[in-house]
């Protein structure tokens, strides 16, 4: 779920990314996006929510579903995101699931925008060869499939803004 919100008296458009756990057995460590598997028959929708609501303390019926992004396959996992687009009309009270989630990380939107927020390099902490794309929110680095998911939607948005009329 990329959930986003207003901030700062309704000036600022923000999303929440998580940082999982450092002894989670997959991806640990890793900024994340509130997510998880289907149970129970529940529709890829459902299963958004559900988490949001798990993972971060977010009522369902305080998240309107207002688009979906590109799948991404996550290879060392074998699990394909399924990625949704959400509103909360205030400012969110979270509650982190501490078996998961070890913090918080609030982003502007418009940040995401910027010329200069995709960086390309090595990933810290990671034997991976190649440089990756990848965004640096603090001390954080946001790569992998969240990047794919991020670059994604700010992609759209950057599309959205160069239609005639925006």
């Amino acid at each position: 779920m990329l959930l986003l919100y207003p901030k700062c008296h309704r000036q600022q458009l923000s999303f929440v990314l998580t940082r999982r756990r450092d002894d989670l057995r997959d991806h640990p460590g890793q900024i994340s996006l509130p997510g998880g598997s289907c149970e129970n028959n529940e529709s890829l929708q459902q299963t958004a929510i559900r988490e949001s609501q798990e993972e971060i303390g977010i009522h369902p019926e305080s998240i309107e579903i207002i688009g979906s992004l590109e799948s991404v396959y996550i290879p060392p996992s074998d699990f394909t995101v399924h990625p949704f687009v959400g509103w909360h009309h205030e400012s969110p009270n979270f509650r982190i699931q501490a078996s998961e989630v070890a913090a918080l990380i609030e982003a502007d939107v418009k940040w995401l925008l910027a010329p200069d927020s995709l960086e390309f390099g090595p990933i810290k902490g990671q034997n991976m060869p190649d440089r990756a794309a990848y965004f640096q929110i603090g001390e954080n680095q946001v790569w992998g499939a969240t990047a794919r998911v991020l670059i994604d939607f700010r992609n759209r948005l950057l599309a959205e803004a160069q239609k005639p009329g925006s």
